[in-house]
């Protein structure tokens, strides 16, 4: 007989575990950082490239080529840097969903570097809060961005790791498009 796809009360134990089975619901400290961050506004994650081509013994993350407006981002080996203020692959949305180089805000509030789109190249811009056009959102192993109700991707040219990023519509054939993991840094 076919199984059914309707769920039916049974005797049989669980394989499920049930909260009992947890040694513990307290938050504990691992030294794996979390794939899913909790308030994602709140954390900062690095962005890295899951594409198969490229060398599996080397991570690979969204990097900005510099701390300055107009820095171009590219897919560059992942790294541990000295300080945050260093870093240019550690990023954080921020409160209106801006995608922010994490370690770029100074003590008085300005030089904050958010990632930008025009047209379809992507560079690091000045953050303002009257600025409601370059919206980012992860999704489905995806960095997405929302122009004139057509969905963009980043990727980049999977034949040529070290090319910039760029936008590519949704539903283009570029294999590197969902290729991307948010994984929370507890380092540099």
């Amino acid at each position: 007989t076919a199984p059914s796809t309707f769920p039916s009360i049974s005797m049989r134990p669980s394989v499920v575990p049930t909260l009992s089975t947890f040694p513990s619901l307290s938050p504990t400290q691992t030294s794996q950082p979390s794939d899913t961050p909790t308030l994602i506004e709140q954390r900062e994650f690095k962005l890295m490239s899951r594409f198969e081509k490229f060398d599996l013994t080397r991570e690979w993350c969204l990097t900005a080529f510099k701390k300055e407006y107009g820095s171009k981002v590219f897919i560059r080996p992942c790294k541990i840097y000295e300080s945050k203020v260093e870093n240019l692959q550690l990023w954080r949305f921020d409160s209106s969903s801006k995608l922010m180089l994490a370690g770029s805000l100074n003590e008085d509030g300005s030089g904050k570097f958010c990632l930008k789109s025009n047209s379809k190249s992507l560079t690091l811009q000045s953050c303002t809060e009257e600025d409601k056009s370059n919206v980012w959102s992860f999704e489905n192993n995806a960095i997405l961005q929302v122009k004139k109700s057509k969905k963009y991707k980043i990727g980049f040219d999977p034949e040529s790791r070290f090319e910039r990023l760029h936008l590519f519509r949704d539903g283009s054939l570029n294999p590197t498009l969902q290729k991307w993991n948010l994984v929370a840094s507890t380092d540099f």
